[in-house]
This record gives C-alpha cells, structure tokens and sequence, in this order.
C-alpha cells in the first residue's frame, strides 16, 4: 500500500509540473500560482485519503 501511495503522489507532482509548465506562458503567472493552490490541496487530500487506511503516519 506504500508503493501506491509513492506512486499516486510523484502522479499527482508530475500531472501539475506538467500543467504549469505547459500553460503558464499563455495564461501569465497567477495560472503558477493556482497550480501550487492545487498541489497543496490535492497533496492534503491525498495524505488524509491515506491517513484513513493507515498508510500514512
């Protein structure tokens, strides 16, 4: 269970590199900061998804 947590976080750090990379030259750097709104939140919800089935310390 701890690999699929490693792996859904490096998906989930890769999926929004990805998006800020690609779309922050088009739509201007308030787009980065909402991407690095969403990691944290994303990563939140992720952690507390994993909390409960005791992955997660």
């Amino acid at each position: 269970m701890k690999f699929l947590y490693g792996l859904v976080i490096i998906a989930w750090y890769f999926l929004i590199a990805i998006l800020a990379t690609t779309y922050w030259k088009g739509l201007g750097w308030w787009f980065l900061i909402i991407c690095a709104i969403v990691l944290f939140l994303g990563d939140g919800l992720i952690r507390r998804f994993f909390k409960n089935t005791k992955v997660v310390g």
